[in-house]
């Protein structure tokens, strides 16, 4: 009996997990950009467009600021949940060892470690 040869696809190509997962960043990406920019419309009304360039900048560096302030934010509440989830992945008294499986995925999903 010949053994079978087991053909493994390289990590830099396109699964269809892949496939998907882009498919579904797409459809969110569109639905996104189309309700940002008719509540923009709504609330600024004007052609951004025609926007002087010195007004888009400024606009620009206003939204960069408001990003950096939710990431911060964000990082910041995911260092928490990083704590909770270790602590109780780690705690040994716990009754329920679901409950610590549960705690070790949640701070696998944030950290990629499985300690």
């Amino acid at each position: 009996m010949t053994p079978a040869k087991v053909v493994l696809k390289p990590d830099n190509e396109m699964t269809e997990a892949h496939e998907n997962h882009l498919e579904q960043i797409k459809i969110a990406s569109l639905d996104l950009l189309d309700r940002k920019y008719r509540a923009g419309q709504a609330l600024h009304g004007g052609s951004l467009w025609t926007m002087p360039a010195a007004r888009q900048v400024e606009n620009a560096i206003e939204e960069a600021t408001d990003q950096l302030t939710y990431l911060l934010s964000l990082r910041q509440n995911m260092r928490i949940i990083m704590e909770l989830a270790y602590q109780g992945m780690n705690d040994l008294e716990l009754t329920n060892p679901l409950a610590r499986e549960n705690c070790r995925a949640i701070w696998f999903t944030i950290t990629g470690k499985d300690k």
